[in-house]
């Protein structure tokens, strides 16, 4: 699977793919979503993001006391 592709994604799952239940999302998206609503899904991959960037700071704070202590710095 491409993850850009475009893909139909029902808003509210299950109530099937009418004209106003409808949208066109990437494939990673909806493959993400599941059974989940937009809100629900959203709040996860900010909540991942968020994760993702504490982890990446934690990472650099990590490096730079470990240089300091090696006399790199």
């Amino acid at each position: 699977s491409r993850p850009l592709a475009p893909s139909l994604d029902q808003k509210v799952p299950g109530m099937g793919y009418t004209p106003s239940n409808f949208q066109i999302v990437c494939w990673f998206y909806n493959r993400a979503k599941g059974d989940l609503t937009d809100s629900e899904t959203w709040n996860i991959l900010k909540s991942i993001g968020t994760l993702t960037e504490q982890n990446r700071r934690q990472h650099e704070n990590t490096n730079k006391t470990e240089q300091r202590e090696n006399g790199a710095l």
